[in-house]
């Protein structure tokens, strides 16, 4: 006699198996995810479970599975965009890049004027082309 085992695990994919295998002989055991194993208070449209912006969960509160969206969209479905919501608001990254930004090219401005002062100073106390040349240097050392 062959029998076959199919758990589906509630997923936002058409099918997808994770798992097969053959348990004893002609008894097999399949794993797979799908959106035909989610709660039917959870509704699959065209872009997907939960409209591709949640998740399909039981909410204790309700004692009833539903969609639990996304951050910035709402409705039964996910499928109402929330404008405005934090989810869309990238103020606060766009702030903290420009303060990087500024602080990137005020430490490019100091290390370039430290390093022109460094050259300035060098070629003021060590003028080398007053030095006498290599032959010279060992005539004066040796007496």
């Amino acid at each position: 006699m062959r029998t076959a085992t199919l758990d589906v695990e509630c997923a936002n994919t058409a099918m997808e198996i994770t798992h097969a295998q053959e348990d004893t002989s002609c008894d097999y055991h399949v794993n797979m995810k799908s959106y035909y194993g989610c709660p039917t208070q959870c509704p699959v449209n065209s872009k997907g479970l939960c409209s591709s912006h949640g998740h399909c969960a039981y909410d204790e509160a309700l004692r009833a599975p539903r969609c639990y969206c996304n951050l910035g969209w709402s409705d039964k479905d996910c499928n109402t965009h929330i404008y405005g919501s934090s989810g869309d608001d990238y103020s606060i990254e766009i702030g903290l890049l420009v303060v990087l930004l500024l602080v990137c090219i005020s430490l490019i401005v100091v290390i370039s004027f430290m390093a022109y002062r460094v050259w300035k100073l060098r070629k003021e106390h060590h003028d080398y082309s007053s030095l006498p040349s290599g032959t010279e240097m060992v005539e004066t050392l040796n007496f």
